[in-house]
């Protein structure tokens, strides 16, 4: 007998199991009864491994609308079990869907958790969220005989998974590509899964050189008017993509999805540009984007929408020399003292009001630490459990940096990530693991 469940959770770091998931902790019995048969052929895939396969109410709801009577059906059920959740993860159909077409999941051998016969089953590891959401809603969406050619999720639909902006956010995150957030560890899923604050991503540019904008050579001047439409796109971007130079946007916001983020990233599209020299100078960066006083105005206006408490940006080396880097990391800082000053940028006062965050830190890049630039340091740990998940911050931050497929990233993320405190050390009193230590 082949059997396929799902249940239990795996930690992929330890390489262990925890049997603390709902369906495992409803008949552990069972659990313990199907891993301890020999000749049992079984297949897990484990809550945390399932989880991102999750559906947006307001669409699903739009979508059931054109199924007819078995639309209503469903969206009569989603009300009665859970109206008051605005998404739901599919747990079931991610199996199905993996057991039905073996390539939208990576699987591999496991061993039995010590307790249980010593044995090896197989492992679900990953799922490919998108393929089994467009798989499914082809099915239904032709099971209903709809008239309408049906399309994958677009780029507009994904957006529809994030909530309204806040008039206020706890965090503002600043930095310069999509997929330098990866830099910050699992800092924007601790603090939206653990610590459940509102968080805003700044990101300045698209990143569209990262797309396969051609990269000038050694002792050739940058060509700096170049036309997107110009180059052939980066063999990972979707051939159907809308809008090729900017398929990194789509990236980060499938990221911020997974990190647990509820809203929108902040995307200026001030123009990307590879080659930028010299290496380590943010000034490059600014001169490219129509001067530092435009690019710092614009960081400053957000400060003063949001009101973040916090504001937290990369290093000031950019944590590997990149100007633009660099220029995010400058932006945030030079904002971080404009934002409360009535002085600076005035005209932003006619619909916004002075606000100065309580506290400013950047990423200590390993070059600094190396060098001792700084005295005090906050070494910050992503391993503590998110709730109901199973799963460390780490994790699930690993999870989202794999997003960014363009640009090849792994499933990978730091155990700590090191972090300093630049504006006011009297508020340095930081617990461990907490950004907000003495001003909450």
């Amino acid at each position: 007998i082949d059997a396929y469940a799902l249940g239990l959770m795996y930690d992929f770091e330890k390489e262990v199991w925890n049997k603390s998931s709902f369906n495992t902790r409803r008949d552990l019995n069972a659990t313990d009864f199907a891993l301890n048969c020999p000749d049992l052929k079984l297949t897990i895939m484990p809550a945390n491994v399932a989880e991102p396969l999750t559906f947006s109410r307001d669409q699903t709801f739009e979508r059931h609308k054109k199924m007819g009577p078995l639309g209503e059906y469903l969206t009569a059920k989603w009300l009665a079990r859970f109206a008051e959740n605005s998404n739901w993860v599919m747990w079931d159909l991610a199996l199905v869907q993996a057991v039905i077409d073996p390539s939208v999941a990576s699987i591999r051998k496991a061993s039995t958790p010590p307790e249980n016969l010593e044995r090896e089953v197989g492992l679900y590891e990953s799922i490919d969220v998108q393929a089994i959401r467009d798989a499914y809603w082809k099915v239904a969406l032709g099971d209903a005989d709809i008239e309408t050619e049906y399309t994958p999720m677009t780029y507009r639909e994904l957006l529809a998974e994030f909530q309204p902006y806040p008039d206020k956010c706890d965090m503002m995150v600043v930095v310069a590509h999509p997929d330098d957030e990866g830099y910050l560890g699992g800092l924007l899923t601790h603090y939206t899964r653990v610590r459940k604050k509102k968080i805003v991503v700044v990101c300045l540019t698209s990143g569209e050189w990262g797309n396969g904008m051609p990269h000038h050579k050694a002792g050739q001047k940058p060509d700096y008017s170049y036309d997107d439409a110009e180059y052939q796109r980066y063999e990972k971007v979707p051939i159907d993509a809308t809008y090729p130079s900017y398929f990194r946007e789509e990236e980060i916001a499938r990221a911020l999805l997974v990190y647990g983020v509820q809203f929108r990233p902040i995307m200026p599209r001030y123009k990307d540009m590879s080659g930028l020299q010299p290496w380590g100078d943010p000034n490059p960066s600014f001169g490219f984007c129509g001067g530092r006083e435009k690019v710092v105005g614009y960081v400053t206006s957000q400060i003063r929408r949001f009101r973040p408490d916090v504001v937290v940006t990369l290093p000031v080396d950019g944590a590997n020399g990149n100007p633009q880097h660099c220029a995010a990391s400058k932006s945030a800082v030079l904002a971080f003292e404009s934002a409360g000053m009535k002085q600076a940028f005035p005209k932003q006062l006619e619909t916004l009001e002075p606000w100065t965050p309580k506290k400013l830190y950047l990423r200590v890049s390993e070059e600094e630490f190396s060098d001792g630039k700084y005295k005090t340091m906050h070494d910050h740990s992503w391993n503590e459990v998110v709730p109901g998940s199973g799963e460390t911050a780490r994790t699930i931050a690993a999870r989202a940096n794999a997003q960014h497929i363009s640009q090849e990233m792994k499933n990978e993320c730091d155990a700590l990530t090191r972090f300093v405190l630049l504006n006011d050390v009297s508020l340095d009193k930081v617990g461990k693991n907490n950004l907000f230590e003495g001003i909450e």
